[in-house]
C-alpha cells in the first residue's frame, strides 16, 4: 500500500513503499497529464519485465503530491536481463528515452564510488529523507 503524502513536504513518507500496478496507477493517475506518464512508465516497465528485471524503483516528482510533475525517475537492477530485449531507446540519452517513455530509467548499482540510486533517490535536493515506491513488476497487465 502507498502511504498518504506528508503534509509539509508534499512527498511520501520515508521509506520503501511496496506497490503493485494497479495501486501506482490509482494512486498517481489523477489527471490527464499523470495519466500519459502512466502509459509511458507502463511500457517501459513491461519491456523491462518481459527483459528479466526483477527490481524496479519510481521516484521523482511524479511520486509526490505535484499536480503536473516533468516526468518520473526510476531505477532498476539490470543484472541478469537480457540484453537484446531491452527497447534500445532506453540507451539513446534522456531526451530520447524521455519522449518514448515520459521518464528516465537508470541502472540501480552505478560503477566507481558512487552512492547508489535506491539510496541516492531517498533524499531530495536539500538532503531530507523522503520515500519511493517499488514496483512488483509481476502485478502488471
Amino acid at each position: 500500500m502507498i502511504p498518504s503524502f506528508d503534509e509539509q513536504t508534499g512527498h511520501l513518507p520515508v521509506g520503501e513503499h511496496a506497490a503493485t500496478w494497479p495501486e501506482v496507477a490509482q494512486r498517481f493517475g489523477w489527471n490527464n497529464h499523470r495519466r500519459r506518464l502512466l502509459a509511458g512508465l507502463l511500457r517501459m516497465a513491461t519491456n523491462l519485465r518481459d527483459a528479466g528485471c526483477v527490481f524496479f524503483l519510481l521516484d521523482g516528482s511524479f511520486v509526490t503530491n505535484k499536480e503536473y510533475p516533468e516526468d518520473y525517475d526510476a531505477c532498476c537492477d539490470y543484472e541478469g536481463m537480457d540484453p537484446l530485449k531491452i527497447d534500445p531507446r532506453m540507451f539513446m540519452g534522456k531526451q530520447i528515452m524521455k519522449a518514448e517513455f515520459g521518464g528516465e530509467v537508470h541502472p540501480e548499482k552505478a560503477f566507481g564510488d558512487v552512492t547508489p540510486l535506491r539510496e541516492f533517490y531517498q533524499t531530495d535536493r536539500n538532503g531530507v529523507a523522503k520515500g519511493v515506491v517499488i514496483l512488483d513488476l509481476g502485478t502488471l497487465p
